[in-house]
């Protein structure tokens, strides 16, 4: 941004520097502004895409977590079960030798 504008205030100091006509000079002028604002405008488009580009990539890296995240939960979850039931069978194993 600070380039585009450096490059508008020293191109417009050129051309009213410029010995011409007042009309050349308005004209000069004018194309040199379109010019900026157009270049401006391409690079506005061009951080939109890259921020945009960078959010989904983001949102796809977090989402992939989020899900490893929810998978390794169910696999501890389901180890807990299976070491509860285990330890449960166990103890009602040795109430059984006991009462036996």
């Amino acid at each position: 941004m600070t380039f585009l504008i450096g490059a508008l205030v020293g191109g417009a100091a050129a051309v009213l520097m410029a010995p011409d006509r007042g009309e050349n000079t308005r004209k000069r002028l004018k194309e040199g502004a379109r010019h900026i604002y157009k270049a401006g405008e391409e690079a506005v488009l061009d951080a939109r895409d890259t921020v945009s580009d960078k959010a989904e990539t983001l949102s796809d890296a977090t989402r992939d977590r989020m899900e490893e995240a929810a998978e390794t939960a169910g696999t501890q979850v389901n180890a807990m079960k299976t070491a509860v039931r285990r330890g449960k069978e166990a103890f009602e194993e040795e109430l059984e030798k006991k009462s036996a």
